[in-house]
């Protein structure tokens, strides 16, 4: 069904307006776990940091149905160790529990190795369990550093995936 409908590729031009969209039509909970906060909008300088992609160090894919984005996967890559990036997905909360995320992941992950990422880490609300799920679901990681109501993991990047 996924797959008929849904069409996973670069962000581009024009973005921002979608992505916006997206984001109010988000649920509070699915805003806190994807932000480690609440906020009334996705605007200014954080819309824009989400968006604004190199395609190198920074690279991020949406899922579009139709005219509208309702799935995206970025990554950040460090400026100390440009072979680490630091990973996020949001799901919009309709489409959560579709396979979307783990799609977006491994479409990730292929594009981020072929530019010599070797690891990303990922920063999950501890009781973010379908967050942590994911995390364990695609990679070997048995389980992330757990401090002040968050797990960090650093997920090594199969050389298939």
């Amino acid at each position: 069904m996924i797959g008929l409908f849904a069409k996973v590729r670069p962000v581009e031009d024009g973005d921002d307006v979608r992505l916006a969209r997206m984001f109010d039509r988000l649920s509070r909970e699915t805003v806190h776990r994807r932000f480690f906060t609440l906020m009334p909008k996705l605007e200014g300088s954080l819309l824009r940091r989400l968006t604004d992609v190199d395609h190198d160090r920074h690279e991020a894919l949406v899922v579009q149905v139709g005219d509208e984005i309702v799935a995206m996967a970025s990554y950040h890559r460090r400026r100390d160790d440009p072979t680490v990036a630091d990973v996020a997905i949001l799901v919009e909360d309709e489409w959560q529990h579709t396979g979307l995320g783990a799609r977006l992941s491994r479409q990730l992950s292929r594009l981020a190795r072929a530019r010599g990422v070797e690891r990303f880490h990922a920063d999950v609300l501890a009781d973010n369990r379908p967050a942590i799920g994911l995390v364990h679901r695609l990679s070997d990681v048995e389980r992330g550093r757990f401090e002040a109501g968050e797990l960090a993991y650093d997920l090594p990047l199969r050389r298939t995936a």
